[in-house]
């Protein structure tokens, strides 16, 4: 069995740490202080949809008792004492527990660290999907095989996930993503102080409006270089929406411009505008009989009856669909063919804004601002509307009454069933019909998928993007807009520079001296 890697504080002293720990604790094992050090940084880094109070991580009693022992409380004490880690004290039964996080002084950057302990290992292996270090949306009822290649021992591709295993997954596995850890590691490093240094810089959650510790952050960038420069990049589907995560989708957006696929460059094509894009299938009363032969709604996973528990509730929607017209035929609502060209032309965000601007006179920053708050506008409970902060949300309203008015039917059994729909439209379009024809029809060109977009080398960017234009205006019926970024270590040294001098770096962008690193890194 290869050693398992786990992750801890830089600055702590575990040997001394030990000492105590041999005094105090019977029967005591380094290795399972070091798992206790590790799990504190690893729940948030494999769980993004965990919201943290003031930086506690809530860590299950009663998993910590069956990997560590009767005596998991010695270890916890310990720190305790020693003043590493600090708890919140506050426990509800069946709904949260005890939270934990390291003191200030140890909120520091993370190192990998191996254990040998065979038992624990073992452990650590069976309960690698419990409630404890559970991953993402991840399908938490199936047990994930490990395997071992070489001396790394990795996640085996789960069986629901087999139908990708020749296809989707095959350049997961070949070894060729490599990584230039020593710059991503020091990017990781700067970007954690640089944000430590002025909590202004801290990241906001724009789902739960929590902000994100940049102590988190960093150990998730360590964690995730580690991975992908040992080739441990866990490709796996949910059982939710079925979208592909691996390493690549948890890592930071600016890290993967340290990668490469056997010294050649990557480019990321995107798809434009792509949760208001897909949306214009569900303006096609086709997509829901099942008279589309690329996408209708058997093509995928959530239950037509989960939508529309009633055959009436679902005849008053089709009804509504075709009284509207649809996207195929010329004479539609005003709103909705604006909606139409809008996300056609990859330019929906930039109208918006300005619809925003003109209406309120609020100039919000596409990216920073006006994405998330989509997320409010689209994918809120219909009984938001009448909020005070639903301001955005009823300006939506009044822009496209068509659009609003198919949405707020789609969620009215459940505000849930609009994002499902749309991330299970954009997972079976990115996997099954791009990823799949790629594999098939050119099973020599590289890819990975990292949700809304497909990531290949520069050799074959203008395949690939064929490919996903193509699969793309079959299933949805529009034209997609696509754009590409490519992916350099120019990008990190730019962001390196302006943490380190600030308009140094601006001085690079407009002498071109930063476009140039680019293009030669």
């Amino acid at each position: 069995m290869a050693n398992t890697v786990l992750f801890v504080p830089n600055n702590i002293n575990i040997n001394g740490l030990v000492d105590k720990g041999e005094m105090s604790i019977k029967p005591f094992k380094k290795d399972k202080l070091l798992y206790l050090l590790n799990v504190i940084t690893e729940i948030p880094a494999n769980n993004k949809d965990i919201e943290l109070k003031n930086g506690f991580i809530p860590i299950n009693a009663t998993i910590l008792k069956n990997i560590l022992g009767s005596n998991y409380l010695d270890y916890i004490k310990l720190l305790l004492d020693e003043g590493i880690i600090e708890c919140d004290n506050q426990y509800v039964v069946d709904e949260k527990s005890k939270g934990y996080r390291f003191t200030e002084q140890y909120q520091t950057s993370v190192i990998p660290t191996e254990i040998t302990d065979f038992t624990l290992q073992k452990k650590l292996i069976a309960n690698r999907k419990n409630k404890i270090i559970k991953r993402g949306n991840r399908n938490i009822g199936k047990t994930r095989e490990i395997k071992t290649i070489g001396k790394k021992q990795l996640f085996a591709i789960p069986p629901y996930d087999k139908a990708y295993t020749k296809g989707v997954y095959k350049w997961y596995e070949d070894g060729g993503l490599e990584i230039d850890d020593k710059l991503a590691n020091e990017y990781a490093e700067k970007v954690f102080k640089y944000k430590k240094a002025d909590k202004s810089r801290w990241d906001t959650d724009h789902k739960t409006g929590r902000v994100k510790h940049p102590f988190n952050q960093n150990a998730n960038m360590v964690r995730n270089i580690y991975r992908v420069k040992n080739g441990d990049l866990d490709p796996h589907t949910d059982d939710n929406v079925h979208r592909l995560h691996s390493v690549l989708t948890y890592s930071k957006k600016e890290i993967r411009h340290a990668l490469s696929y056997k010294g050649e460059s990557l480019v990321a094509i995107d798809l434009s505008n792509s949760q208001p894009y897909l949306s214009t299938i569900l303006f096609n009363p086709e997509f829901w009989e099942n008279k589309n032969p690329n996408l209708s709604i058997s093509n995928l996973y959530l239950p037509i009856t989960t939508i529309f528990p009633t055959t009436h509730k679902h005849k008053y929607f089709i009804k509504f669909l075709k009284s509207t017209s649809t996207p195929l035929l010329s004479s539609i609502p005003a709103d909705l063919k604006e909606f139409i060209d809008a996300v056609s032309s990859g330019r929906f965000y930039e109208k918006f804004q300005k619809n925003i601007l003109e209406k309120t006179g609020d100039k919000l920053d596409i990216q920073k601002e006006l994405k998330p708050l989509m997320f409010m506008v689209l994918f809120t409970d219909n009984r938001f509307l009448g909020q005070k902060e639903a301001g955005y949300k009823r300006l939506f309203k009044e822009t496209y009454p068509t659009v609003y008015n198919c949405f707020k039917l789609i969620k009215s059994a459940q505000k849930e069933n609009l994002p499902i729909l749309l991330q299970q439209i954009e997972s079976y379009i990115f996997l099954k019909r791009i990823g799949l024809r790629i594999a098939k029809e050119h099973p020599n060109v590289p890819f990975w998928t990292i949700h809304d977009s497909v990531v290949t080398t520069l050799t074959h960017v203008d395949l690939v993007e064929k490919v996903a234009i193509e699969e793309l205006e079959k299933c949805i019926g529009l034209k997609p807009s696509m754009k590409r970024e490519y992916w350099g270590k120019g990008v990190l040294l730019r962001e390196i520079l302006r943490m380190n001098y600030g308009n140094m770096a601006e001085m690079l962008n407009y002498t071109g001296l930063g476009w140039y690193l680019g293009k030669i890194m």
